[in-house]
C-alpha cells in the first residue's frame, strides 16, 4: 500500500531507482525491461527512417503509385500468411530448441515452404495484376515475391536469440537490415522517380535479413533429425494453422476490397492515413511478441504471475495509448496534410479511426502473446477466427456506405467484439479477474478527457493550425509518458509473484492438461 503524501520528487526518485536495478539485475523482469529498451531504441530510429521516407515518397510520387505498392505489399503478404506457421514461435517455445536437429528440421521446414511460395506467386502474378487492373505492375510482381524466398531461408540460431532474450543480436539483424532497406529506397526513389524503387528496397531489405541472420547467428542446416523433435515441430505447427491467415485477412482485407472497389488514388491516402496510424503496433512487433512471448514462455506455468504481467501491461498501454487518441481525432486532419501534403488532409477522420484500433488492437495483443507463451497457439485460431469473419461479413457494406471511413470502422468494431472473447477466455484459462482488467483497460481516459479538453480549447481559440497541433501533442505525449512512468513505479510484481505464491492460482485449469 502507498503511503499518503508521497510527493512527486520521491515517485520520480523511486522510478530511478527501479531503473537503475533492471539495468543491472538478472532476473526475467530486468531482461525483459533491459530488452525492451534495446529493442525500443532500434525500432525508433527504423521507424523515424520509415517515417522519413514516406514523407520523401508522398512528394515525390503521386497516390496512384503509391497505391500500386500497396496492393504488391499486400498480395506478398496474403501469400506468406497462408501457409504461416510460426516456426519462430515453435523454436522460442520449445524447451529443447537449441539442439542442431531441431533446428534443421525447422529450417528445412521454412526454406522449402519458402520456395514453394515463391514459385506460386511469379507464376500467377499476372492474373493478381490483370485483377486489380495493374498490368503494367505484373514484373514488379513477380520480382517481390523474392522477398518470401529470403525471409524463409533466414538462420533458424536467429530465432535462438530471442528464446535467450540475447536482443542485441535480435536488433541487429531485424533493424539493421531495416536501416539498410530503407536507405537503399530512398536512394532509388531519388535516382529512379518511380515505383521500381519500392520494390528494389523491399527485396534488399530481406535479403539483408538472410544475410545478417547467417553472419550473426551462425548455422550451417544439416540433414540430421530426429523423430522426436520433429513431431513436437509439426504438433505446434497445427496448432498455428490458419492464425496467420486469419490475421492477414483482419489486417489487410481493407486493401483488398479498396483496391477494387475505390480508385489508386485514393488507395494511396488511405495506404498512408494506415501507415502513420500504425504506431501504436510497433509495440507488437518489437516489444510485445518478441519480449513477452519468450518472458510468457518462461513461466507458463505460473498463472498468477501471467495475470499480475498482463494487468501491468495493459494498463501501460492504456496510458500511453489513449491519450494519445484523443490528439488524433482532433487533429487527424492537421497531422495528414501537415506530413504528407495537402491532398492527404482529406484522410484526416480515416487516420483518426484507424489509430483509435490500432490502439485497441496493442491493448489485446499481450494475450496472444500468453497463448503462445504456454505452447497453446490454438486457443487464438479461436479469437482470429471470430475477429476476421465479423470483419469480412461488415467490411464491404462498410465501404460501399461510408467509403475509407467504413473500411476504418469495420476493423475498429470487429477488433473490439473479438476482444470481449477474448478476455472471458483468458478468465477461463487463468482465472484472470475481468473486474480488474477492465480497470487497466480504462486507466487511460481520465488522460484522455484532459487531452481532449485541452485540445478542443485549443482548437476553438487557434483553429486547426500548427501551433494548436503541436501544443496539444505535447500535452498528450507528457500525460502519456507522465502515466507510464507512474506504473512503471511499481512494475516489480512482475518478477516478485513468484515468491508469493500467487502462481499457484489456477495452476490444475483443465485446459492446460489436455
Amino acid at each position: 500500500m502507498r503511503k499518503p503524501g508521497v510527493s512527486f520528487h520521491d515517485r520520480m526518485s523511486s522510478i530511478d531507482i527501479i531503473i537503475r536495478q533492471l539495468a543491472s539485475g538478472g532476473g526475467l523482469k530486468a531482461r525483459v525491461m533491459r530488452g525492451g529498451a534495446l529493442m525500443g531504441c532500434g525500432s525508433v530510429i527504423e521507424h523515424g527512417l520509415r517515417f522519413l521516407r514516406n514523407i520523401i515518397l508522398t512528394h515525390l510520387l503521386m497516390p496512384e503509385a503509391l497505391g500500386i505498392m500497396i496492393i504488391i505489399l499486400a498480395v506478398n503478404a496474403a501469400l506468406e500468411s497462408f501457409t504461416e506457421v510460426g516456426i519462430r514461435e515453435a523454436v522460442v517455445q520449445y524447451p529443447d530448441a537449441e539442439k542442431s536437429t531441431f533446428l534443421n528440421a525447422a529450417w528445412w521446414f521454412a526454406a522449402g515452404r519458402g520456395v514453394l511460395l515463391c514459385s506460386i506467386g511469379i507464376l500467377s502474378a499476372p492474373l493478381l495484376a490483370s485483377f486489380y487492373h495493374v498490368p503494367h505492375a505484373s514484373g514488379l510482381l513477380m520480382i517481390s515475391f523474392g522477398a518470401i524466398l529470403f525471409s524463409g531461408a533466414m538462420s533458424t540460431r536467429a530465432f535462438i536469440a530471442l528464446k535467450k532474450m540475447r536482443y542485441v543480436r535480435w536488433v541487429v539483424i531485424m533493424q539493421g537490415s531495416a536501416l539498410g532497406g530503407v536507405c537503399v529506397t530512398l536512394v532509388l526513389v531519388w535516382l529512379l522517380r518511380d515505383i521500381r524503387a519500392l520494390v528494389y528496397g523491399y527485396i534488399v531489405e530481406a535479403a539483408l535479413k538472410l544475410t545478417l541472420s547467417f553472419i550473426i547467428c551462425p548455422f550451417k542446416p544439416g540433414l540430421k533429425f530426429e523423430k522426436a523433435q520433429t513431431k513436437e515441430l509439426f504438433r505446434f505447427a497445427r496448432g498455428m494453422a490458419g492464425v496467420p491467415f486469419l490475421t492477414f485477412l483482419f489486417l489487410q482485407i481493407d486493401v483488398f476490397v479498396l483496391g477494387k472497389v475505390v480508385n489508386k488514388h485514393d488507395l494511396g491516402l488511405y495506404g498512408m492515413a494506415v501507415s502513420l496510424a500504425g504506431a501504436p503496433a510497433v509495440l507488437i512487433s518489437v516489444f510485445i511478441n518478441p519480449i513477452l512471448m519468450p518472458a510468457f514462455a518462461q513461466i507458463q506455468d505460473q498463472y498468477g504471475r501471467i495475470n499480475t504481467a498482463l494487468l501491468k501491461a495493459t494498463r501501460i498501454m492504456s496510458l500511453a495509448g489513449f491519450p494519445l487518441c484523443a490528439w488524433v481525432v482532433l487533429f487527424g486532419s492537421g497531422l495528414m496534410h501537415s506530413i504528407y501534403g495537402p491532398a492527404y488532409g482529406a484522410a484526416g477522420s480515416v487516420l483518426a479511426i484507424l489509430f483509435c484500433a490500432t490502439v485497441l488492437r496493442t491493448m489485446a495483443s499481450p494475450i496472444p502473446a500468453i497463448y503462445l507463451g504456454i505452447g497453446r497457439p490454438a486457443l487464438n485460431r479461436i479469437f482470429a477466427a471470430i475477429r476476421t469473419g465479423i470483419i469480412l461479413l461488415i467490411m464491404y457494406p462498410a465501404i460501399l456506405l461510408f467509403g475509407m471511413k467504413g473500411a476504418a470502422l469495420a476493423g475498429a468494431i470487429s477488433m473490439a467484439i473479438a476482444w470481449i472473447f477474448q478476455v472471458r477466455q483468458m478468465r477461463s484459462l487463468t482465472k484472470l479477474d475481468i473486474n480488474k482488467y477492465g480497470i487497466s483497460v480504462l486507466t487511460g481516459l481520465a488522460g484522455a478527457g484532459i487531452v481532449g479538453g485541452v485540445g478542443y480549447l485549443f482548437r476553438s481559440i487557434l483553429g486547426n493550425t500548427m501551433p494548436a497541433l503541436l501544443g496539444v501533442g505535447a500535452i498528450s505525449i507528457f500525460i502519456s509518458g507522465a502515466g507510464v512512468a507512474m506504473v512503471m513505479r511499481d512494475f516489480g510484481s512482475f518478477e516478485d509473484a513468484a515468491e508469493t505464491g500467487i502462481e499457484k492460482q489456477g495452476k490444475t485449469d483443465p485446459l492446460l492438461s489436455q
